[in-house]
């Protein structure tokens, strides 16, 4: 299980772990480097030597405006609401962030997880050239996937975040009360600072006593959470970036004061309404969170965002997928984590319509390792005792056998 224990007002924005990816790189590096090269990204109009920095910025001073890049970025309708925007002497936050949502790792290299949001990022422009030419990286839903990525990094790093929606109505509840114009106000109040108050208890109540002996010092953590909280200003401090991140995943939304002076609203989103009732295996077991996230996760989402989706009828579909995604993630020399590739795949397949969890692509690559493809799939490490694995693969040519119809393999039952 695991929380984040610092926030503040400067990590407001999804797309700020963007930026923080795509100057960061898989080699070691410095806190130093990395924040100027996030500067660059964010401050400097006349672009810089970085070949994907180089890129954005020929997007930005096309516009001829004297605002700084992220201004642009932010400023921009798809985005909605700007909100906090970050001063160049606070960018040492966002990497502070990055590191502990696990995008950036210790040594300032790009996590496992990193390196997949930025692969699909570059994907973006490189396979969708309409997006290409106007990538944002605030605007999280010009790719579906890149947003789902930041859900799945979001509920690995913060397992409070579903019990703050959890303390909001149901999606039945929602629907009874007709449209947002028409919700009444007095009995649907919206998220507010004491939610996240109540999102701590309710997490606490959840873990009980029954506590293994490498959670107790995080249990100790959640209620000097409690006893801090006493502080409005640090509520906010943790509140309200945690809103932002619902806003930007569009589980939450703004509702329109009904006149000055009035309190604004954040209701949930249907989407939003319909966390509760996806992960509530996950806010029953939150000490599940790492075994939950792998056998669920995509079921999760599908349910969540109303995703129509289909299984995938057998291993065959799952390898094909599972290749596809490792160009996103796959190192240039040496082998490749296979937990990243499967995430990775996961990822493509839903947005194609199919619906494969990360543990079942783990299965399958235990069934490939003896089938006709092994050839082109170039195991290293793991052990049965932790089902982990590196792999290096032949994409081409595997996929090229995959659609071979002469290539017979036996396939496992269709996951439900």
């Amino acid at each position: 299980m695991r929380i984040l224990t610092y926030l503040d007002q400067h990590q407001m924005r999804l797309g700020y772990l963007n930026c923080a990816a795509l100057v960061a790189t898989r080699q070691l590096d410095s806190h130093g480097s990395l924040v100027r090269r996030l500067e660059e990204l964010l401050f400097n109009p006349a672009g810089g030597s970085h070949p994907i920095i180089g890129q954005y910025k020929r997007v930005v001073t096309s516009r001829k405006s004297p605002e700084m890049p992220h201004q642009i970025w932010l400023n921009d309708p798809e985005v909605g609401d700007s909100g906090y925007q970050l001063a160049p002497d606070r960018c040492y936050k966002i990497i502070q962030w990055a590191r502990n949502v696990d995008v950036i790792g210790q040594t300032y290299a790009l996590s496992e997880l990193g390196v997949l949001l930025k692969g699909l990022l570059i994907d973006a422009g490189a396979q969708h050239p309409d997006i290409g030419k106007r990538l944002n990286p605030f605007a999280l839903w010009r790719r579906r996937t890149i947003a789902l990525a930041h859900l799945y990094l979001l509920l690995r790093a913060d397992i409070l975040l579903p019990f703050l929606l959890a303390t909001q109505p149901s999606a039945q509840a929602l629907a009874a009360s007709g449209s947002q114009s028409q919700r009444p106000s007095t009995e649907i109040s919206g998220l507010r600072p004491q939610s996240l108050l109540e999102a701590i208890d309710n997490l606490v109540a959840a873990i009980g006593d029954d506590l293994p002996i490498d959670q107790a010092l995080l249990l100790k953590e959640i209620r000097n959470m409690q006893t801090r909280f006493k502080s409005p200003k640090a509520l906010n401090h943790h509140y309200r970036p945690r809103r932002q991140y619902l806003l930007d995943l569009k589980l939450l939304e703004k509702s329109s004061p009904s006149k000055a002076g009035t309190e604004q609203l954040y209701l949930p989103t249907v989407a939003g309404a319909r966390v509760a009732e996806a992960c509530q295996e996950l806010l029953q077991h939150p000490l599940e969170q790492d075994r939950l996230l792998e056998e669920k996760f995509f079921g999760w989402v599908a349910r969540i965002y109303d995703v129509p989706v289909r299984p995938p009828g057998g291993d065959i579909t799952r390898l094909e997928y599972f290749a596809r995604g490792f160009p996103l993630v796959g190192r240039d020399i040496g082998f490749t984590p296979g937990r990243t590739v499967a995430v990775a795949g996961c990822l493509l397949a839903l947005e194609d319509g199919v619906l494969i969890e990360v543990e079942h692509m783990f299965r399958m690559m235990r069934e490939m390792a003896k089938s006709p493809f092994r050839p082109f799939l170039h195991y290293s490490g793991g052990s049965r005792l932790d089902c982990e694995f590196l792999i290096k693969i032949d994409v081409n040519p595997l996929l090229e056998a995959i659609r071979d119809p002469s290539t017979k393999v036996v396939t496992s039952e269709p996951e439900n």
